[in-house]
């Protein structure tokens, strides 16, 4: 039998009916829950400071990001758009064209060699690093200075991110591991009560070289 389930990334309230025994306590992580108690990040408000951050940047704003496809997928691209889109709203700043892509780098170098032929110097916002690498790559490879020229700002602060020092949201990763294992744990021992329990944590920009 199992004692518990921690859930990460995916919308689980239609996925686990009838797979779970509803007695099994689970937790989910980046994705809120009406059934089950949640640990989040406030992906809009992490849109807000990446938004507020580009909002000073004298240059066309660019987004790629992914759109959902199916219910079972997290809705947290959508959130950080939409964060995003309110602060340059509120700083009389606009969008100047959303990119909507498949989570493939493929589609993400094509995006990106259509913006740099037409514009050689501005500023893309990924609601994903994993987006924002083959962007990096193409601005390089046709003879942009990333950082200067072209500005790029990912989401998450993945390994992959740290490394190649892209400027980014920074999720509480460890936190938010840390805490949805506490959680778990009193849920099996049987001290949380009935009502579900929901706790979000907020992002912070990591301002790198890009």
């Amino acid at each position: 039998s199992t004692d518990g389930i921690i859930v990460d990334g995916v919308s689980v309230d239609n996925l686990l009916t009838g797979i779970v025994n509803p007695q099994t306590p689970v937790i989910c992580i980046e994705q809120d829950s009406e059934k089950y108690d949640s640990v989040i990040v406030d992906n809009y408000y992490g849109g807000i400071i990446a938004g507020d951050y580009f909002s000073d940047l004298d240059m066309e704003i660019f987004v790629v990001t992914h759109r959902k496809t199916h219910e079972l997928e997290s809705t947290v691209f959508d959130e950080r758009l939409e964060g995003f889109q309110e602060s340059l709203e509120r700083k009389g700043r606009s969008i100047d064209k959303i990119y909507y892509v498949p989570l493939d780098w493929e589609s993400t170098f094509e995006v990106a060699r259509r913006i740099f032929s037409r514009f050689k110097k501005c500023a893309i916002f990924t609601t994903t690093d994993y987006l924002a690498v083959p962007i990096i790559e193409v601005a390089r490879t046709m003879g942009l200075k990333v950082g200067t020229d072209v500005r790029v700002c990912g989401f998450d602060d993945l390994p992959i991110a740290q490394i190649l020092e892209i400027t980014t949201v920074k999720q509480p990763i460890y936190e938010m591991g840390k805490l949805a294992a506490e959680l778990l744990i009193k849920r099996i021992n049987g001290k949380l009560g009935d009502k579900v329990k929901k706790y979000v944590l907020k992002p912070e920009i990591v301002i790198r070289s890009t």
